[in-house]
C-alpha cells in the first residue's frame, strides 16, 4: 500500500506564494529592527564611556591644578616660617651663652624681615612660664611679667607631662607650631612658633616665641581663585587649622578637622590628592595637599566637585 503526498488545487497556490512573501519580508524586517537597535545601543555605549572619559579627565586636570598651586603656596609660606624659625633659634642661642640684651629681641625680630606685618611678636618666656620680654615689650615693663605657663606652645616644652601623648612633641628640641591663640601680651590673634632654650648641661631656661598673624597666611589664600567653595587651608599634622579661605573669604581659623574625614584619612607624605567631603561643611571638594618642607603643616588647596564638574554636567544633560 503507498502513501500519496497531498498537493493544493491551483486556485490556492498564489496565496501560499504570498504568505511565503510576507514571512521572508517579516524575518528582513526583525533582522532590520534588530541591527537598528544593536546600532543604538553602541551609539549609547559610545556616548557613556565618552562622558566617562571626559568627567575622568577634568577631574584630572583639577587635580593637577591644585597640585601645581598647593607647590607655589607652599613655597611662599616656608619662607616666613623658616624665617621665624631661624630668629628662634637665634634667640636661643644667645640666651644660652648668657648675653641676651633687651635690644637683641628688636633686632633679631627686624632682621627677619617680617616685622611688623607678619611677625607680631618676638618674645622670651622663662623656666617657671613667666613672660621675660619681647621686641614690642623688651624689659617687659609695659605687660608685666604676665604668667603664660598654661598655654599649650609653652606647656608642650616647660610640662609635656601634662599634655596628651597626641599633643606632646617628637623631640624635646622640636619647633611646635601651634593653634591660633589670642596673645596675652599682643592682644593680636596669632600663630605661636615656640622652642625650648636649653643649657648645656639639659637644664631649662625657657622658651622663645615668635607669634605670626594669621591674617597674613589668609590674605595671600584670598588672592587665589578657586570658585565660590573652593580654598586653601593651612593646617597642622594635628589636625588644626591655622588660617583657612573659602570662596574667598576668611573660615573657621582655630577649628579642627576630623580624623575620620577625607584629609584626615588621607594625608600622607610629601603630596597627594583625594575627592571627599570637608569634615568642617559637607562640601564636596577635589583636594591637593603639600607638606610644608618640613614642618608639621600641610597647604591644603581643593576645589568643590560640583563647580568643577559644571561644564561637564552641562554636556552630560545636552548629549543625553
Amino acid at each position: 500500500m503507498s502513501l500519496s503526498i497531498p498537493t493544493l488545487p491551483l486556485a490556492d497556490r498564489p496565496a501560499l506564494a504570498r504568505l511565503r512573501a510576507a514571512l521572508r519580508l517579516n524575518g528582513l524586517s526583525g533582522l532590520v529592527l534588530a541591527g537598528a537597535a544593536l546600532l543604538l545601543l553602541g551609539v549609547w555605549a559610545s556616548v557613556g564611556v565618552m562622558l566617562h572619559l571626559k568627567e575622568r579627565d577634568t577631574l584630572t586636570d583639577e587635580v593637577r591644578q591644585n597640585t601645581n598651586l598647593a607647590r607655589a603656596l607652599e613655597e611662599q609660606t616656608v619662607r616666613v616660617f623658616a624665617s621665624a624659625d631661624q630668629a628662634t633659634g637665634r634667640v636661643r642661642d644667645v640666651v644660652v651663652a648668657g648675653h641676651l640684651t633687651p635690644a637683641d629681641l628688636a633686632r633679631f625680630a627686624s632682621e627677619t624681615g617680617l616685622v611688623p606685618n607678619i611677625l607680631v611678636q618676638l618674645s622670651v618666656v622663662d623656666a617657671a612660664g613667666r613672660f621675660v620680654g619681647s621686641n614690642l615689650d623688651p624689659d617687659g615693663q609695659k605687660n608685666g611679667h604676665v604668667d603664660v605657663s598654661a598655654r599649650e606652645h609653652v606647656q608642650v616644652h616647660l610640662a609635656p607631662w601634662s599634655l596628651t601623648p597626641a599633643q606632646r612633641l617628637p623631640n624635646a628640641d622640636d619647633l611646635f607650631i601651634g593653634k591660633p591663640v589670642l596673645g596675652k601680651v599682643s592682644k593680636q590673634w596669632t600663630i605661636q612658633l615656640s622652642r625650648r632654650i636649653a643649657a648645656a648641661d639639659g637644664t631649662l631656661l625657657g622658651v622663645v616665641v615668635a607669634s605670626l598673624d594669621p591674617a597674613y597666611f589668609e590674605a595671600v589664600y584670598q588672592r587665589v581663585a578657586l570658585g565660590t567653595s573652593g580654598g586653601v587651608t593651612l593646617v597642622g599634622t594635628d589636625l588644626g587649622v591655622r588660617a583657612r579661605v573659602i570662596g574667598g573669604q576668611r573660615s573657621r581659623m582655630g577649628s579642627s578637622l576630623e580624623a575620620s574625614g577625607a584629609f584626615g584619612r588621607e594625608a600622607s607624605g610629601t603630596e597627594g590628592h583625594f575627592v571627599g567631603p570637608s569634615s568642617l561643611d559637607g562640601v564636596d571638594r577635589i583636594a591637593a595637599y603639600r607638606r610644608v618642607a618640613s614642618y608639621p603643616l600641610y597647604l591644603l588647596v581643593a576645589t568643590a566637585r560640583d563647580e568643577a564638574l559644571a561644564d561637564w554636567r552641562e554636556t552630560r544633560n545636552v548629549t543625553l
